[in-house]
This record gives structure tokens, sequence and C-alpha cells, in this order.
């Protein structure tokens, strides 16, 4: 099973000017408590952003732009993890660690929730809306999460901060915009 994990504000923004423009304790227990003990899959731009491997997860980067010969990587602190070129590797590793039934958790950026959603291989997401709307201007680069059609709400926690919503993708409603969006608080 491919999972999405991604937290937004309540218009859908992931990011501004490449940060997260929240802090939210609970979003981030959460988000633990939903990747521990799997592959976790990220752009290189989020890896540098978190700045180290997170413990209890096999973590696997992705940057197109790598050529090495050695996708086996150690941070400065001596944490291991795999950087590849492309998805089709990356999920292999994912699978060889793991097995074919685990969990693999897509956590960012951008440009990797996307790639995952037009191969149309990600099975579920889970979004967190956070009880906030980011203030940004015309000058801001603002990314918001790329919802594609056919994702309807599988299941919903409430929480003081945000709003868990777990999507699962009906291919019936492709045709129509179902998702997080049209959900009530």
């Amino acid at each position: 099973m491919i999972s999405i994990i991604v937290a937004t504000d309540l218009n859908g923004v992931i990011a501004k000017n490449g940060e997260i423009p929240w802090h939210c304790h609970e979003d981030l227990l959460y988000f633990k408590s939903k990747t521990i003990n799997k592959p976790i899959i990220m752009g290189k731009k989020t890896f540098e952003t978190i700045g180290e491997p997170l413990e209890g997860r096999l973590n696997i980067v992705l940057d197109i732009d790598f050529n090495g010969i050695n996708n086996l990587q150690e941070s400065e602190s001596g944490q291991i993890y795999y950087i590849f070129n492309n998805i089709e590797d990356a999920l292999t590793t994912a699978f060889l660690y793991y097995g074919n039934n685990c969990e693999i958790m897509v956590c960012g950026g951008l440009g990797v929730y996307t790639s995952f959603m037009d191969l149309g291989i990600v099975d579920k997401i889970y979004i967190n809306r956070i009880a906030t709307e980011t203030e940004y201007n015309k000058d801001d680069n603002v990314l918001f999460f790329p919802f594609r059609y056919g994702w309807v709400i599988n299941s919903s926690e409430h929480h003081e901060k945000f709003m868990a919503y777990t999507l699962k993708f009906d291919p019936i409603l492709k045709e129509k915009k179902i998702g997080v969006f049209e959900c009530q608080r």
C-alpha cells in the first residue's frame, strides 16, 4: 500500500517560501504515529528541511539530479538513508526491507506528491487540516496540495488544533472533484 501523509492549512497550503508556515506539535505527533516503523519517501528539499533521517523509519530520498553509484548514504550523525533518482528504485528498496504488504508513506514535497498521484499508485491519503489560514502575498512562493479527482473521505479524527482525514480513491468518482475541502468541521 502506498499512502501520502500531508498537513495543509484550511485553504490547502502546504508550504510558504520553502517552510511549513505553522508549528503544530499535535500534528508532528500524529505524523510520527502514522509513519513509525514504516518506509518513508520524501524529496531532497523536504529531507534537507528536516535535516536528519527520521529515526525508526527507513528514510528514502528522491533526487532527480542524483547520479551516484552508492545509494546508501550516511548523515553527519551516522544515521543511514537511501537516495534514488526514480520512484521505481525507491519503491523496490522499501518493499525489500518491509515486504510487499507494507504501507509506504510518501511525505513530501509537492513534486513528490504530484509524481506519485500522477502515476495513479496512491492508495490512501492522510491529510491534516491545520486550523489556520496562511497569509501570503504575490511575492511569496506558496505551494498547495495537488488534489486530483476521485478522492473521498474514508474516516476522520477530530483534534483540538487540526482535523485528520483518511481519504481513499474511488475510481467511479474520478470525474468529480471530491475531497477534504468539501468537508464540514
